[in-house]
């Protein structure tokens, strides 16, 4: 959908926005459904099952929403990033990279030097502080924004896609692309379990693990 905008930077700034709402009523919003599931009975009345089930889902109600937003950062990005001459989209694989670093101090800053200093509840709160920033920052860039022509729906905008020049078809590459996920995400998971023992079930663990994983 980020295609078809011609104005990335002011669809950027608004997913910052909505990410920092989103983002500062979280912790509400947990005290809101850890509430209401012991109002429903807990365990002792769902049983284990459905109780895990609605502890999933009431969970997923509060982290879906600034996830998904999240999600859609990086694509407006890419949009103002990418060049019609860049076949080999360097300019997204620039900012992808300097994104990583970013993720990597974020979860290292955080789980070693925030969380114990300032505690969850002040270091989201200094997170939301720094993305209204960012989203602010955008905006500006947005009002003298010059607008990118719209590529709608099956519409080529004259780039070479990336996989044309590996000789592959884009099913094996889009295959391959969630392939590496999935077996990226595995290993933490199997890091994660595998140190547990050693360092601890702990969230420093999971902070060492997929510090050096991302």
């Amino acid at each position: 959908r980020i295609e078809r905008w011609s104005r990335p930077w002011l669809i950027y700034s608004r997913l910052e926005w909505g990410i920092t709402i989103t983002a500062a009523l979280s912790p509400w919003l947990l005290d809101g459904v850890r509430s209401l599931y012991l109002a429903l009975g807990g365990s002792g009345t769902l049983g284990g099952a459905g109780a895990t089930g609605v502890r999933l889902l009431l969970s997923t109600l509060v982290i879906f929403p600034p996830a998904f937003l999240m999600g859609g950062t990086l694509p407006a990005l890419s949009r103002v990033v990418t060049e019609r001459d860049d076949g080999r989209r360097r300019g997204i694989a620039v900012m992808y990279g300097w994104n990583t670093v970013g993720a990597v101090a974020g979860v290292i800053g955080g789980s070693f030097l925030f969380f114990p200093i300032f505690g969850f509840r002040t270091s989201l709160l200094c997170a939301c502080l720094l993305n209204a920033m960012v989203a602010l920052i955008a905006g500006s860039i947005a009002r003298n924004e010059a607008g990118l022509p719209v590529r709608t729906e099956g519409q080529r905008d004259g780039a070479a896609e990336p996989f044309e020049s590996t000789g592959l078809s884009r099913p094996v590459v889009l295959l391959a692309a969630a392939g590496t996920g999935f077996v990226f995400f595995l290993s933490e998971l199997v890091w994660y379990r595998i140190a547990a023992p050693l360092l601890g079930g702990s969230t420093y663990t999971f902070a060492v693990i997929l510090g050096f994983a991302l």
